[in-house]
């Protein structure tokens, strides 16, 4: 029993690992630096560094293709988009001597493109913000004028494959026409025609699930109560709920993918028209995984065993009302709010005195954390290093 994993450096790949090890899987975690948290983890028997894809994809293919061919694993779990879009696309030379959990490359790419995955979702009848789909700056000119502000300029793919680096792009917000034109024609510049969206204010919800090519076999669904950044990004604080809607609209949009392996479909509940509404996919583990393991339901050992075994008997509940913190990301919200960061991106002030109450409010003890772990204290002080300065300078942008 052995997999490779990726993205060791992050708290996805850390908690993709320690799931698996934990279950006696003989595990090589791998990441992007020798600082990568998951390299420190009392869990931990075999680690590499490769090169950063961000850097040269040519160079992290051949390391992880050399180590694939030397260990032979059963599969690899390439966990963050900059890891698994170079595998997928050359899964064929991986794939001689492993197994890969994940759809294929079509698929993939599909759900990667934004704007892809609106109109999908558009065809199926499941709700989305009003959005537009440009195609020139002088559309924007035109366009701008007639709409409801603030609104979201989103790139096509937040990571995109640029000669032999990974790239990635940012949302950026608007608050008038002139912002808006100034802002889509950077991004325009920048990568394909960005799609233009009207920000939604409501709550964040995730459903989460385990595909066996198009069959449910595991599913998971948590309510967003902060995040980082707080106009939107990962979520730094969560809690597991059933909301039969989320799992309707969420089961339905990847059965139409014909979905093989993890994914994370994300809604908000859009509070002006009472209801929930799809904002992305992401085809791979995610951020906040943790939670889902802490309420029940294990799915990087149970992708494992499905894979290994064929398939699995389907996991249909968990428990509801537990929490999960990501710590390092609470802390730069609280830091971001009070400095007042953001407010100027959606023509919202975020309340400085209910974030300190929320901030620590938080602290109680049947409370679980994304990376802190008493009896694994190691990979938390690690993740504070690398991760810290990388935070600060998103709140000094804001």
């Amino acid at each position: 029993m052995s997999v490779i994993v990726t993205g060791g450096e992050e708290r996805i790949g850390l908690n993709v690992f320690k799931s698996l090890r934990k279950r006696g899987v003989d595990v090589t975690v791998s990441g992007d630096n020798k600082l990568s948290c998951a390299f420190y983890s009392k869990y931990t028997q075999n680690f590499f560094v490769y090169p950063r894809p961000e850097s040269s994809i040519n160079a992290y293919l051949e390391k992880m293709l050399e180590v694939t061919k030397k260990k032979r694993p059963e599969m690899i779990f390439p966990v963050n988009d900059s890891t698994l879009i170079p595998i997928s696309k050359y899964r064929e030379k991986f794939m001689r001597y492993t197994k890969l959990p994940i759809p294929d490359d079509e698929t993939i790419l599909e759900t990667h493109n934004k704007t892809k995955t609106i109109k999908r979702a558009i065809e199926n009848d499941i709700p989305v913000p009003d959005t537009h789909f440009p195609k020139t700056v002088k559309e924007v000119e035109r366009l701008s004028m007639d709409l409801e502000y603030p609104v979201v300029i989103k790139p096509e793919s937040s990571k995109i494959w640029v000669g032999n680096k990974i790239a990635g792009k940012m949302v950026s917000y608007a608050n008038s026409p002139k912002e808006l034109v100034e802002k889509y024609r950077l991004l325009y510049e920048m990568n394909k025609p960005p799609l233009i969206q009207k920000l939604v204010q409501g709550d964040g919800y995730g459903y989460f699930a385990l595909m066996n090519h198009g069959d449910v076999r595991a599913f998971f669904m948590h309510k967003r109560i902060r995040e980082f950044p707080p106009t939107g990004g990962g979520s730094s604080l969560r809690e597991s709920v059933y909301v039969r809607e989320v799992k309707s609209l969420g089961e339905k949009f990847l059965k139409d993918l014909g979905w093989h392996g993890v994914a994370m479909v994300e809604f908000k509940y859009d509070e002006k028209d009472k209801e929930f509404k799809l904002m992305e996919i992401n085809g791979r583990f995610w951020g906040s995984l943790k939670l889902a393991i802490a309420s029940g339901v294990d799915f990087p050992y149970l992708l494992y065993r499905m894979e290994k075994d064929g398939d699995i008997g389907k996991v249909s509940k968990y428990k509801t009302g537990v929490r999960c913190r990501w710590l390092v990301g609470d802390i730069y919200n609280l830091v971001s709010v009070m400095a007042g960061a953001y407010n100027k991106d959606v023509g919202k002030n975020f309340n400085r005195l209910q974030a300190l109450k929320g901030f620590f409010s938080s602290r109680s003890k049947g409370m679980n954390y994304d990376i802190l772990d008493k009896a694994d204290l190691m990979p938390f002080m690690v993740n504070l290093i690398y991760s810290g300065g990388t935070i600060i300078n998103k709140v000094r942008r804001g």
